[in-house]
């Protein structure tokens, strides 16, 4: 556990194989233990940075190719391997999405990023909206 972090009252253990390498994976980026299936990415101090970092272990691990918006739209482990779960039956358009280098959109792709996840720390839809359809105008210009 890393120093200052409060002990977890509702840990909540792996239930199989992939929950437990998704937490490993979790812990090792993070470099804290132990983390349970229902813990925040966010609240464990997770951010963009670290978030590429688990992304990579997770291509490693799994052959997995992932948005980085994963963690805004799953955030705990649980809500992570129950989307790969079903991306095993079928691909889920929204959240994995393969990252192509190279993209002569990925600025288009950064900016939404950061619409999406100010969003999410201040608590509005309209922030996440609004920049969205900023994007889309300028895409469809492009």
């Amino acid at each position: 556990m890393k120093v200052g972090q409060e002990p977890k009252e509702t840990y909540v253990a792996p239930q199989d194989e992939l929950e437990l390498k998704l937490t490993k994976i979790w812990e090792k980026v993070l470099g804290i233990q132990p983390i349970g299936i229902k813990d925040n990415f966010f609240n464990l101090g997770g951010h963009s940075i670290i978030g590429m970092q688990v992304l990579k272990e997770i291509e490693k691990a799994f052959g997995k190719q992932l948005s980085p918006s994963i963690f805004v739209d799953t955030q705990t482990i649980e809500n992570l391997a129950n989307l790969l779960r079903q991306h095993d039956n079928s691909t889920p358009r929204h959240s994995l999405i393969p990252l192509q280098q190279g993209n002569s959109k990925s600025f288009l792709f950064s900016a939404f990023m950061i619409f999406r996840v100010t969003s999410y720390f201040i608590k509005s839809d309209t922030l996440f909206k609004a920049g969205s359809a900023l994007l889309w105008i300028t895409s469809i210009r492009n």
